[in-house]
């Protein structure tokens, strides 16, 4: 398959996610539904990267199907995926471990603030965007197949459909996330991925699982911290962000 001109791209779905929400395994899905990444895909996006992130060494190529945790303008579908920001905050926050400063991670998440905004106003001018909330699709694969089946109008075999859940479970994606070379110990989480599968090193946390609530449960105080944190600073915005979204605590 060949990118012949700008009409492909718009019908092919590009998946946005809140960090720690799942928006990966749902990438995976996504591309499971699509062709082969095309032949013209890496030399059709280059010229949109900046010179900076080609010369740092952490650049792998633009990856098939489009995903991004920005928003990203345009024409195309969109698979969105979101879940508490609280605990996506607190996810991320363990992930990056001394890598990150809560600040940092709290930016990232609070910044889907506004893209969900901007979501809703491409949906408004005719964008077909689906929205999958975390909470409603966890530890229920299944569903989430079927709903990007139905969003991209894609019937599956009842086989195609078992193929799908197999590649990408929690423990085949766990697995992978262990797969990093030895040597590379330092930054994996932010630096290596499985091309293929999208999975980063220690993607997923074995504590947790992804289990709902269950950062709440072993940083409680990193969960109080966000609380009592007062609502106009960058803390205090993540729980104002989560209640608009009727998350409660």
């Amino acid at each position: 398959m060949t990118l012949q001109n700008e009409r492909e791209l718009l019908r092919t779905p590009v998946c946005i996610g809140m960090p720690r929400s799942a928006s990966r395994m749902t990438w995976q899905v996504v591309k499971s539904f699509l062709p082969p990444e095309p032949i013209n895909w890496q030399e059709y996006t280059r010229s949109n990267i900046p010179t900076s992130l080609l010369e740092s060494g952490y650049y792998r190529g633009a990856p098939w199907p489009p995903r991004s945790h920005d928003f990203v303008a345009g024409k195309q579908p969109v698979v969105y995926s979101y879940r508490d920001p609280v605990e996506a905050y607190l996810s991320l926050l363990v992930r990056g471990k001394k890598e990150v400063t809560r600040k940092d991670c709290a930016k990232e998440i609070l910044l889907h603030s506004q893209i969900q905004e901007k979501l809703k106003v491409s949906q408004k001018s005719g964008r077909k965007v689906l929205w999958l909330k975390y909470e409603k699709y966890f530890k229920n694969d299944r569903k989430r197949v079927e709903e990007v089946s139905k969003f991209l109008n894609m019937k599956l075999t009842a086989l195609q459909k078992e193929n799908i859940l197999n590649y990408v479970n929690l423990d085949t994606n766990l697995k992978r996330s262990k797969q990093f070379p030895r040597h590379e110990t330092e930054n994996t989480f932010r630096t290596w991925e499985d091309v293929d599968s999208g999975i980063q090193a220690y993607h997923i946390n074995e504590n947790t699982k992804g289990e709902i609530g269950k950062y709440f449960k072993l940083y409680p105080d990193e969960l109080k911290r966000v609380l009592d944190a007062p609502k106009n600073t960058i803390l205090g915005q993540l729980t104002l962000f989560a209640q608009s979204l009727n998350y409660t605590y």
